[in-house]
């Protein structure tokens, strides 16, 4: 062998050691590409998206085409609606190889949360399609959709007074209840049902210069979710029968039922009538007490999100 050759060979042998060097030192702790890849999947699997998601991000760093890691943390990205736009570029990465029968189903997601509706309706229908035994749930998915069509083509504009990040799991504890102490209340162990659980946090809302109160709860059983209802005060100070407000309930949940200075405004959160995604916030009208509520009208965009709206 001339020693051009060995010359050639060696400069391959070199860039080949140092190119797997590189590789090596591209994750954290030290850690090889098999134990970042156990460890995120492991994340994964039992639905810690929140971890899971910088492990992927490691890996796609250095695979960016690989179609399986694009999938993961396109998936992470969704369910912890952290980068959804980005997410629905590694979704399309994983969509050119048969990585998981999902993936049409959180690009519908990754495209729905992007407020682009009609991408993301053809994606629903895409995975429902196709895979019709997993598909529970999507017409609804492609009917809020179609709510938020007209909701985003008519928005206004709102001035923020104050922003703050704070914990998903504490969020409620930071909601400012300022000058709402004569109408806001905790419930109490006549507002609650046995389905609510020892955990409900929910605050009820007093109307009527303090002789109704507003409240939602599962009620007598789940098959409904939690629906609203009003309770008037009793003689001896306490609560008396519940009263479903039925014109305002749906199959999904409402919750958080929040009565205006006027008296006959009742704002409410809701995942059914016209949501564009998950919890939206509606107001409903009621002259007086004994009449009927009128149809809740959807607050609108940007007061609504294609996320959970809580609380107005």
């Amino acid at each position: 062998m001339n020693n051009k050759m060995r010359l050639h060979y060696s400069l391959l042998f070199l860039s080949f050691f140092f190119l797997q060097f590189s590789v090596a030192q591209s994750f954290s702790g030290g850690k090889t590409e098999q134990q970042i890849e156990q460890e995120a999947f492991t994340f994964f699997d039992g639905e810690n998206f929140i971890n899971a998601l910088p492990l992927y991000q490691e890996l796609i760093n250095v695979y960016p085409q690989d179609p399986e890691y694009n999938y993961y943390l396109g998936v992470c990205q969704v369910e912890v609606n952290e980068n959804v736009k980005e997410a629905i570029q590694h979704l399309k990465i994983a969509s050119t190889k048969n990585v998981n029968a999902s993936v049409p189903y959180y690009l519908g997601r990754a495209f729905h949360m992007n407020y682009e509706f009609n991408s993301a309706i053809r994606y629903y229908r895409k995975f429902r399609e196709y895979y019709k035994k997993k598909s529970i749930g999507i017409d609804r998915l492609i009917e809020m959709c179609q709510n938020g069509l007209p909701l985003v083509n008519s928005y206004y504009v709102m001035d923020v007074k104050n922003k703050k990040v704070v914990n998903r799991n504490e969020f409620v504890r930071y909601y400012d209840i300022e000058g709402f102490e004569d109408r806001l209340s905790k419930k109490d162990k006549s507002l609650t049902s046995r389905y609510d659980g020892e955990g409900d946090k929910e605050v009820a809302c007093l109307a009527n210069k303090g002789q109704y109160i507003y409240f939602s709860s599962y009620g007598k059983n789940t098959k409904t979710g939690r629906d609203l209802y009003r309770a008037k005060r009793s003689r001896n100070g306490g609560w008396g029968e519940w009263e479903a407000l039925n014109s305002l309930n749906t199959v999904y949940d409402e919750a958080y039922p929040s009565m205006s200075n006027d008296g006959r405004t009742l704002y409410f959160c809701s995942q059914g009538h016209s949501s564009m995604g998950g919890f939206d916030i509606f107001r409903s009208v009621s002259k007086e007490i004994s009449d009927p509520w009128s149809e809740p009208q959807n607050t609108g965009f940007p007061i609504n999100s294609t996320s959970n709206d809580l609380f107005f």
